[in-house]
């Protein structure tokens, strides 16, 4: 098993791309439709949205995600029970009960992990995060305190959707047509936080990351694509993740105190200049598109 983890990934992708790896999926294909993705899924145990592309995309791929049962003990362990010694599964624990964690018996929040059945009693873990692949839980342990239990298995391929996905041209297109309603809402939705609802400027800001981590995946699906675009050059690390960060941590920043308008308008200025470069960049790659594609992709 090859741990993945690489920027742009958090604890449970990195074990949902390292199994879809060992499964043997190209991993990196399920990006392709990241960059223009805005209709995340939030969830609130882990306070966090997430993307729905990715795991359609890997579905098409043959590597579907099944979620099983764990909400009281007995299904927990009636889940467990119906892996066998090869399989890896994904676990979803509060990180005080996982013996690796830097928040072991300190303090509480969500982590993600592999195991694989082993004794009677005990699993065998891996951890793509921490670079783990020789722990061991109990049984006993993830029974109790498991919030999420999910397999991935091998199923019948979609190479129409995996083929369809991979057009940077399409991608581009969906920028152009998605960008200017989300550039109104966006902009709208930090304006409305000066008005005694700084609250909602931390939702926006975990919005936001989401969007940050779709567009270093999609960075990775375009340096591991065999074309002549340049993911360097299209998505420059310095100048552009530095100002998606600055966005999310002006944000941030408003929804642990009031009167930041002078914040929120930087902010405003900030994210308007980014979604106006991304819309640039797309009318770039569309005009001349042999310039970036190769001709099978289009």
């Amino acid at each position: 098993m090859k741990l993945i983890h690489f920027r742009g990934l958090n604890c449970y992708y990195n074990c949902i791309v390292s199994i879809a790896g060992h499964l043997g999926a190209d991993y990196p294909l399920s990006f392709a439709t990241l960059w223009s993705e805005t209709d995340f899924k939030y969830d609130p145990y882990r306070r966090a949205f997430l993307t729905k592309r990715m795991l359609i995309n890997l579905d098409a791929q043959g590597a579907k995600l099944t979620m099983l049962d764990c909400d009281s003990p007995q299904q927990a362990e009636d889940s467990l029970s119906r892996f066998d010694g090869g399989e890896f599964i994904i676990v979803g624990m509060d990180a005080f009960f996982i013996p690796w964690t830097p928040l072991y018996g300190l303090l509480h929040g969500p982590h993600y992990f592999m195991a694989q059945n082993a004794a009677a009693e005990t699993l065998n873990c891996f951890d793509p995060t921490y670079h783990r692949s020789a722990e061991q839980i109990a049984r006993r342990d993830i029974i109790d305190h498991a919030f999420d239990i999910t397999r991935m298995e091998r199923v019948s391929e979609n190479p129409a959707h995996t083929q369809a996905s991979l057009s940077v041209a399409r991608e581009a297109r969906e920028i152009l047509h998605g960008h200017p309603d989300l550039r109104r809402k966006l902009l709208a939705d930090i304006a409305g936080c000066s008005q005694g609802n700084e609250n909602h400027a931390e939702m926006l800001a975990r919005y936001v990351d989401t969007m940050i981590s779709n567009r270093y995946l999609y960075r990775y699906y375009l340096q591991n694509r065999t074309s002549g675009l340049d993911a360097d050059y299209l998505f420059p690390d310095r100048d552009f993740f530095a100002g998606w960060a600055a966005v999310k941590n002006g944000l941030y920043r408003v929804s642990v105190s009031s009167g930041n308008r002078t914040v929120l308008a930087d902010v405003r200025t900030q994210l308007g200049a980014l979604l106006d470069w991304e819309t640039a960049l797309a009318e770039r790659i569309i005009s001349d598109i042999s310039s970036y594609c190769d001709a099978p992709s289009l």
